[in-house]
């Protein structure tokens, strides 16, 4: 387990902050389901995860527990957080982030009392694990905050699947970005497998999207410079 005391998000969270991947992390996770307006734990990173975030490098981590496969995944981006959460609801675009997305859509949008819920639905054809998978949303953008979980049907290759997005301020202007996720595959797959199919998805996903979303800033940002 990594014990760091460097880097906190600044979400208020009324548990203990969570180091990474601990049984702790794994159990506030369910609140993305259970209590979507319950903010993520606050994540502590690792001087060397600290570097890498500097450097602008992926920080993952991957643990088994009880079953479950629980993995955090961070990166930082020049992109505003409007971009980044515009690019992050842009459910058609997956695809394009990560290969082994066939499509993704978004079926629902619905903004109420300040919470935009979602509801959009993908098919993966990751190793081992091809389906439909449907998913539930709710974006907290005061707080900076989205929770999901997966919905539960007959193609569906999870058993349980619950997470958050987070996009908060970072050094140097940039923000960052902080992806975390607990799931359950609805059939038995080695570990070793499991871990490697995590490592080999869910880091260039969120490292593609963060750079889609600097891109398009960078686009509008020329766009206004030339405009003025």
């Amino acid at each position: 387990m990594l014990a760091a005391l460097v880097l906190a998000m600044t979400l208020a969270h009324a548990g203990k902050p969570a180091t990474l991947l601990d049984k702790a992390l794994h159990k506030d996770l369910h609140n993305a389901k259970e209590n979507p307006n319950q903010p993520p734990p606050p994540i502590l990173f690792e001087e060397a995860d600290q570097a890498k975030l500097d450097n602008n490098e992926i920080v993952f981590h991957y643990e088994h527990i009880k079953g479950h496969d629980l993995a955090v995944c961070a990166v930082t981006s020049w992109a505003d957080k409007w971009e980044i959460w515009r690019a992050i609801k842009a459910m058609k675009e997956y695809p394009e982030y990560l290969e082994q997305l066939n499509w993704a859509k978004l079926d629902k949008s619905d903004d109420r009392d300040g919470v935009e819920r979602i509801e959009a639905s993908m098919e993966i054809e990751i190793p081992m694990m091809p389906g439909k998978v449907s998913v539930q949303a709710s974006h907290y953008s005061d707080q900076g905050f989205m929770s999901f979980h997966m919905v539960e049907a007959k193609k569906n290759p999870f058993k349980h699947g619950v997470g958050y997005w987070s996009v908060t301020d970072y050094s140097k202007g940039r923000s960052l970005v902080i992806m975390m996720v607990d799931v359950l595959p609805d059939f038995p797959i080695p570990n070793a497998q499991r871990g490697q199919i995590a490592e080999t998805t869910m880091p260039y996903f969120v490292w593609n999207m963060a750079r889609r979303a600097e891109n398009e800033f960078n686009k509008r940002e020329k766009f206004l410079r030339d405009t003025e």
